[in-house]
């Protein structure tokens, strides 16, 4: 009877420091979690200059990325790029006649969050199976890809190709292309656009 008192007695103080344990990691975790979400506000705030009410919308849009610390170095990246890019300080691109033209005959498909002279901000959500419509993309973006996804694109001269948007920062060069894509993955695709109307350096 005594061994059985002790196993449970045990028992409870291994349980006990388990939930201590984990209690710690939580704590842990919340607190990293929201020092990451004051370093993403300030370069919303700083680097693109939001109000901050729009800073809150942008970063409810990042909260996936911001409840799991396997992608900090995601937002790592694109608080580093966007501390990058000086698009306040730089000249902006100049786009032909042409490409006015065609901005104008091809509307941005996905819901705009915030436009200025220097910047547009768009959130895009492409179910599986959607196709998107032509869309042209004459300034520098700056892609976060919350939700990743396959794709099939259609390019002007007719090519296609398949790729996919892993989850991350990625800097893209303006392009004139007239690209068409649909979603040919299994799940919904959701990602933060910021197109920058400076001209910008990408390596």
């Amino acid at each position: 009877m005594k061994n059985w008192i002790l196993l449970l007695c045990n028992i409870a103080l291994l349980s006990s420091a388990a939930a201590t344990d984990s209690l710690t990691f939580l704590q842990y975790s919340s607190f990293d979690s929201s020092v990451k979400k004051t370093q993403l506000e300030k370069c919303l705030l700083e680097c693109y200059r939001l109000d901050s009410a729009t800073s809150a919308i942008i970063l409810e849009k990042f909260s996936p990325l911001l409840k799991n610390d396997e992608h900090y170095p995601v937002v790592d990246s694109f608080i580093q790029t966007s501390e990058k890019l000086n698009m306040y300080s730089a000249p902006f691109a100049q786009l032909t006649e042409e490409t006015k033209q065609l901005l104008e005959q091809y509307p941005p498909y996905h819901s705009i969050l915030f436009e200025n002279d220097y910047v547009r901000i768009s959130w895009a959500v492409t179910n599986s199976g959607e196709q998107e419509p032509i869309q042209v993309h004459p300034w520098t973006s700056l892609m976060v890809v919350i939700q990743s996804s396959h794709f099939r694109s259609v390019q002007s001269n007719g090519n296609v190709y398949e790729d996919n948007w892993p989850i991350g920062a990625h800097l893209l060069g303006p392009s004139l292309d007239l690209l068409s894509c649909k979603n040919i993955g299994p799940q919904e695709y959701t990602g933060l656009i910021f197109e920058i109307k400076t001209v910008q350096s990408v390596n």
